[in-house]
């Protein structure tokens, strides 16, 4: 989950999304584990995927009390 969120940080500021070579990296250098990212579609794809989404769903969430404030200072100074 650290390192899909790290990714996702990254993509909300204009980063390239990571790949499987620089996640195998992250996960040796982090945790001390090793992937091969040759399996990557294989053993990880969906896991990766599934937490990308979740992250992003928390990000909506959490962000939604902010955006109805922007949006309802908006509609103030426009009328």
């Amino acid at each position: 989950m650290t390192l899909a969120l790290q990714s996702y940080k990254g993509e909300v500021v204009g980063a390239a999304e990571w790949g499987p070579a620089r996640i195998a990296a992250e996960m040796k250098a982090f945790f001390g584990v090793t992937i091969d990212p040759k399996n990557w579609a294989r053993d990880w794809l969906d896991l990766w995927e599934s937490l990308k989404e979740v992250i992003k769903e928390a990000d909506i969430q959490a962000q939604q009390p902010v955006w109805q404030v922007i949006h309802a200072e908006k509609e103030e100074e426009a009328a």
